[in-house]
């Protein structure tokens, strides 16, 4: 496996905010950060609380409770915001789904407006947040995924370093690159989510690996794109179960279909929400024992 940029796992390391990131990956994509001026694009702050999904009370508890970044209202105006703040609004929404608390968030708070990400490496004009490097692995058609524990430590992983994911303890793993296409889909982006072929291996490329059957379950699981997040539970030090979450069918659906899918299951937990009469949110979430 190539060298990561950070060596040790969160959970192991003296500091809960890691990111496991090849060298190569590291110098495209700051070449394509520089390249096409995604500084301006991920930090102007030209949306407001309507584009965020969010309510007047949430933004403001957001703010009592300390989480949120520099998107300060300027007198005599609301707040406003950058898409880098809409993808991190949009995360601290879904881990709060799975109970999460702000307590515990204050690392993924570190990684979109205090930790530079590149703050040890020199000659580099404009130092990216993580969070940015990873808003860019999206317009690089690149995986990445985050896991986050119960303690709120945080681990960001690449393309390379995704099967390490399958040694973690206990934890709710997300795939960043859905999160921010369904942040990009709302606010015009037309093209459907990508990845390079590349990003996933196969079954060929592991053979002779010390990747187990059960590590390589949870890497067609994450390969197959079908859900938006998986979390898994350990035991004994290895993966047993996986909770996965599929992306929001709400708008995709009538109520006659969306009914037919819950009859059709004989075991799953759904999340349904609804305002002024009408679906909202539509999640199924299943169970894989491992």
């Amino acid at each position: 496996m190539p060298k990561p940029h950070h060596k040790k796992m969160f959970g192991f390391a003296p500091r809960p905010l890691r990111v496991f990131m090849e060298d190569s990956v590291l110098r495209e994509t700051l070449s394509v950060y520089k390249g096409r001026n995604l500084k301006e694009g991920l930090n102007n702050k030209k949306f407001h609380i309507k584009d965020t999904g969010l309510s007047y009370r949430q933004i403001a508890e957001l703010d009592k409770g300390g989480m949120l970044g520099q998107a300060r209202r300027e007198s005599g105006s609301w707040r406003s915001f950058s898409l880098k703040e809409l993808v991190y609004l949009k995360l601290i929404e879904e881990l709060r789904k799975y109970g999460i608390q702000n307590s515990a968030l204050s690392n993924v708070r570190e990684a979109f407006f205090k930790k530079p990400f590149l703050e040890d490496v020199r000659n580099v004009d404009a130092p990216l947040s993580t969070a940015e490097m990873m808003i860019v692995h999206f317009f690089l058609e690149s995986l990445v995924l985050v896991a986050i524990n119960s303690d709120g430590d945080v681990a960001f992983f690449d393309r390379f370093h995704a099967p390490l994911t399958s040694t973690l303890e206990s934890c709710l793993l997300i795939n960043f690159n859905e999160l921010t296409h369904t942040v990009m889909k709302a606010h015009g982006w037309t093209e459907p989510l990508k990845y390079r072929t590349s990003d996933f291996p196969t079954d060929e490329s592991v053979a002779g690996s010390d990747i187990s059957s059960v590590e390589m379950e949870l890497l067609r699981t994450v390969r197959d794109g079908a859900y938006r997040q998986i979390e898994i539970t350990m035991k004994d030090g290895r993966p047993a179960l996986m909770r996965v979450r599929k992306p929001d069918l709400a708008g995709l659906h009538d109520e006659a279909e969306l009914l037919k899918i819950i009859r059709d299951k004989s075991f799953a937990t759904f999340n349904v929400t609804k305002r002024d009469g009408k679906v909202q949110s539509f999640q199924e979430e299943d169970t894989i024992k491992l």
